[in-house]
């Protein structure tokens, strides 16, 4: 199976660690980034391929949605 290239956003720490956490478990996850900020997301999306992104709805700068 190909490796799913992913990226976590989220505005709290732990809730990223833990993230990390699990994507490290899951053989075909990997890991392109983390960030709190929503914006820095925004520029790994436009210079990474991503297959997936688990991204926090609720955030205080931009939502999510």
């Amino acid at each position: 199976m190909k490796n799913l290239k992913c990226l976590i956003v989220d505005d709290e720490t732990p809730a990223i660690r833990l993230l990390e956490s699990y994507v490290k478990k899951v053989s075909f996850l990997e890991l392109v980034g983390s960030t709190s900020n929503p914006i820095d997301a925004i520029g790994i999306i436009e210079k990474e391929p991503l297959d997936l992104i688990f991204l926090d709805i609720q955030m205080p700068t931009i939502a999510g949605i």
